[in-house]
């Protein structure tokens, strides 16, 4: 992360998590989820003061503004305690994914924007990419809200599971190697190289590539599931994978942990649940959680006891069609909200997500 988002996450956690800014005039505790006004504009002290003028004490404002000699002052001129921030424009993906992760530490209920009427070209161009990227990640806050209730009520269900026989473990030899399989378009033309060489390594495969290698004759030695909405990607699928664990949050779909007869547990991204666990005297280990199942893999090859991994099918981007999974359609979505970033192969640029960029700077830290 650049020092400028350091810095922006680190003046919301003092502020938000700590004594919620009770210093700045007028404002008092939130109850419930916070109130965001975004203005998009120059590097103008007196800009965030007209706004903030006119919006709520409590309320949160973000100022993204051009980069420039400018910047230190306007920063500066923020009054101790107020609920302001600032993140500077960006023609790559640092803006976008910093104003993404400042929403998901917020996660206001409400966004507005509001527009300076500028002919500075940074500012120009930027106003549609924010807009773009607040019409997606506020949603998605919304279903996140939504979806604790569900992470909550799977692990609940999933008791009979967790408990119905001693936790599953495993361990694997000194010196072995992963590979670690994702549902990326790629995927497909790699499934013999799998079967020729699956005796060669710890075969870790993501849910919806397992059932893909499955179908093509291939079994994985672990299958991994980390999402409460698992089940559309098994809906269709007849197969049975034997013996195979599932490696599984303890949030994850009960109808999809039920189809497997050994499982490992590992605690959820639902905090009440693992209190409930807590509670009950369950003792379930803590595994890495992302935005995407890859990474809750590759950590748990890690806790195998293997000393290398390599991905297979864990593109992370978009094929040239337009699709991010092996058999879906395109990705949601239009040019404003994908990202070029350069392809591991030959450093050529490939077209990626928000949400799979996040996940490969996961990867790489």
């Amino acid at each position: 992360m650049s020092a400028d988002g350091y810095n922006l996450l680190l003046e919301l956690a003092k502020l938000a998590f700590i004594n919620v800014g009770a210093d700045a005039p007028g404002a008092s505790p939130i109850k419930g989820h916070p109130k965001l006004q975004v203005v998009v504009g120059e590097a103008i002290p007196a800009l965030t003061a007209k706004i903030r003028m006119v919006i709520p004490p409590a309320k949160y404002l973000l100022h993204v503004h051009p980069a420039g000699p400018a910047a230190p002052a306007l920063r500066a001129s923020r009054p101790k305690g107020e609920r302001t921030f600032f993140l500077e424009i960006s023609q790559d993906d640092t803006m976008l994914g910093q104003l993404s992760l400042f929403l998901r530490t917020l996660r206001p209920d409400h966004a507005g924007m509001t527009v300076q009427n500028s002919k500075d070209p940074e500012i120009v161009q930027a106003i549609p990419r924010i807009q773009h990227a607040l019409s997606l990640e506020m949603p998605n806050l919304k279903v996140d809200r939504m979806s604790a209730l569900t992470r909550l009520r799977c692990s609940l269900l999933n008791l009979g599971l967790i408990g119905a026989k001693p936790l599953l473990s495993a361990k694997v030899q000194e010196g072995a190697a992963a590979l670690v399989c994702g549902a990326g378009p790629s995927l497909a033309g790699q499934l013999d190289f799998i079967a020729k060489n699956a005796n060669r390594f710890i075969v870790v495969a993501c849910g919806h590539a397992a059932i893909k290698m499955q179908e093509a004759g291939v079994t994985p030695d672990f299958v991994v599931e980390a999402d409460p909405r698992c089940r559309i990607n098994w809906q269709r699928f007849k197969g049975d994978f034997g013996k195979t664990p599932l490696v599984a949050l303890t949030c994850v779909d009960p109808a999809v942990a039920s189809r497997f007869s050994r499982r490992i547990w590992f605690e959820g991204d639902s905090p009440e649940a693992s209190a409930a666990f807590d509670l009950l005297g369950l003792d379930i280990p803590k595994i890495d959680i992302s935005r995407g199942v890859i990474v809750t893999a590759l950590d748990f090859a890690f806790k195998l006891g293997c000393q290398k991994a390599a991905l297979l099918g864990c593109d992370l981007a978009l094929d040239n069609d337009g699709a991010s999974h092996l058999g879906s359609r395109r990705a949601d979505g239009d040019d404003l909200s994908l990202l070029e970033v350069p392809g591991i192969a030959d450093g050529s640029k490939v077209k990626t997500t928000l949400d799979f960029n996040e996940i490969r700077k996961a990867l790489e830290t």
